[in-house]
């Protein structure tokens, strides 16, 4: 569907020399990034509206839009399964926000599995989107600098706010968990990996 969508948009595009017949891949694949972003936030907000969680939703879509920008993680291979991984992933995060309750330690130690996990693996390697030595460690830095500072509010708002303080703990954590799945995908050849990686 966002296939054929973006076809027609690029199309519509060529016809009226808004863009080159040259670059027609490039503009498609723009315009399909574009709609399954959109969608992606269309999905999670939906949700949100229906769970009565707007709040929840906005912070998981700060987190992860900012963060996986620079640390990479699991890619699907159509943009049917990265809308419903997508969205399985904040039901996740919503529910494990509602349902578990960690201790401030056990919190602050995953906290720092997840900085660890960074350091070694951010940002992960993807085909599609190939990365310069420079831009690796340009992604790693800022990937590690956004990680830290949502860490920090998320610690803050442990007592305080503490539902919220889940949200932010578990959208992070989905996070990481996600980049350890590409990872354990790359590495048993289920998902073809870059052969110069950060």
């Amino acid at each position: 569907m966002i296939d054929k969508l973006s076809k027609r948009i690029t199309s519509f595009l060529i016809h009226e020399e808004s863009i080159s017949e040259e670059n027609a891949e490039i503009y498609q694949y723009g315009v399909e990034i574009t709609i399954s972003s959109v969608l992606n936030v269309v999905l999670i907000m939906l949700v949100s509206v229906f769970t009565k969680s707007i709040l929840s939703g906005a912070i998981f879509l700060m987190i992860f839009i900012t963060l996986r920008q620079f640390s990479g993680g699991y890619h699907a291979t159509t943009y049917f399964r990265c809308n419903v991984i997508f969205l399985f992933t904040y039901i996740f995060v919503l529910l494990m926000s509602r349902y578990v309750v960690i201790s401030f330690w056990a919190n602050s130690i995953f906290i720092l599995l997840g900085i660890i996990g960074l350091l070694l693996f951010a940002p992960v390697p993807n085909v599609h989107k190939p990365l310069t030595r420079d831009a690796c460690k340009k992604n790693k830095r800022n990937a590690i600098i956004i990680y830290i500072l949502f860490s920090l509010i998320e610690l803050l708002l442990f007592e305080a706010i503490p539902y919220y303080s889940r949200v932010l703990f578990f959208t992070l954590m989905s996070i990481m968990m996600l980049i350890i799945f590409e990872i354990f995908m790359q590495r048993s050849g289920l998902h073809e990996s870059t052969k110069n990686s950060c």
